[in-house]
């Protein structure tokens, strides 16, 4: 399988952590935002200071209305400081249970060019994040 490299100078571009794929684009900036979102701050080596705080938010066995704004605050606040191609523009609830599982639909602007400092949306796109009572958390492109 051929891969067109004609704009690699300029798209977002990485590996598939799973497959070893290439990435392109909004698949690139779902996959960016999962490590982030599931990394604490101080784990990765040389780069302590990439992560959130939702790892330490994910996985309360009884979730309160007290729990949900801190989890919210802490996407928010990961997105817009480590991910340049995805600007918040709402964030809402889907679901919330005493179980321990959260879920929330965050919507924004896709900027395709972020990471090189072009700040000019390409459209809006929307991300479900899911927590589960284990700890788990997942990202998924909505469109």
């Amino acid at each position: 399988m051929a891969i067109d490299l004609s704009n690699l100078n300029r798209a977002r571009s990485g590996l598939n952590r799973y497959t070893g794929e290439a990435l392109f684009g909004w698949d690139h900036v779902i996959q960016s935002l999962n490590n982030i979102f599931m990394q604490p701050y101080g784990q990765r080596v040389m780069r302590e200071w990439v992560g959130s705080m939702v790892p330490v938010l994910l996985g309360r066995s009884n979730i309160t209305p007290n729990d949900v704004l801190p989890f919210w605050q802490s996407l928010w606040v990961t997105i817009q400081t480590f991910e340049p191609g995805f600007a918040v523009t709402q964030i809402r609830p889907l679901n919330a249970n005493v179980g321990g599982e959260l879920a929330c639909l965050v919507e924004g602007e896709y900027r395709p060019l972020g990471h090189l400092g072009n700040e000019t949306a390409e459209g809006g796109r929307r991300i479900r994040f899911t927590a589960g009572p284990d700890g788990s958390g997942r990202a998924e492109a909505l469109g």
